[in-house]
């Protein structure tokens, strides 16, 4: 699939010029595409008129809600779906050289469970990508304390799936406008290895414009 955004007077140019490469269907306007649905916007920003892109992924995620609700039932694991405002538990009381679990119920779903909700992560819900790569690098070490994580996060996602939306905004000419690199780690927060995971967020960034672009959250390879 496509999307092509620009100013109006060059979109009609734009499929052309695509047209003579690719054989393509009959545009359409915006809607839903790869499970994400868009919305166009128009707004005032600091006096400047700027146009932009909402980012939806509401039903993919609650799609998500459901499917895991029926992998608990059928593992017998009764999840408790809370008003949270993030996705993580509490880990620092705990001290894994003494705190050792058992074998977590959902250890054969998981991985049905994450892939499912890390397409939607990856497109437009950056918040959510640390809790996953963190329980994805633990399908093969499942725990129960990982049953309890997994359950954390989905009950963040069911509480934000109406409200968190990605947007993007552009009010610049292109000669205004600039990637920024935002870079961050946290220390040492595997509480197994001590690695520390690091996470980039990317963005066109003008004096009225701001537009995510991608955001990367890996687990480092040493100590």
């Amino acid at each position: 699939d496509f999307k092509l955004a620009g100013p109006n007077d060059n979109i009609d140019e734009g499929w052309k010029l695509i047209k003579e490469k690719v054989t393509l269907e009959k545009p359409t306007s915006m809607g839903l595409c790869l499970g994400c649905h868009h919305t166009g916007f128009e707004r005032v920003y600091d006096g400047v008129k700027v146009r932009g892109i909402q980012y939806d992924m509401e039903n993919s995620l609650l799609d998500a809600v459901e499917h895991y609700k029926k992998l608990c039932e059928l593992h017998h694991f009764e999840p408790k779906l809370k008003t949270v405002d993030t996705p993580f538990i509490d880990t620092a009381s705990l001290d894994p050289d003494y705190d050792k679990e058992n074998p977590g119920v959902l250890a054969s779903a998981a991985a049905s469970i994450l892939m499912k909700v890390l397409y939607s992560a990856r497109l437009a819900r950056f918040d959510l990508l640390k809790a996953i790569t963190n329980l994805a690098s633990r399908i093969t070490k499942w725990t129960q304390r990982c049953d309890k994580q997994l359950e954390r996060l989905m009950s963040y996602i069911h509480t934000t799936a109406s409200t968190m939306k990605l947007e993007g905004y552009i009010g610049d000419d292109p000669k205004n406008l600039k990637l920024e690199l935002f870079a961050d780690a946290d220390f040492a927060s595997d509480l197994e290895t001590r690695k520390s995971t690091s996470e980039l967020f990317l963005a066109l960034v003008g004096p009225h414009s701001f537009f995510p672009l991608t955001a990367i959250s890996k687990k480092q390879t040493a100590v």
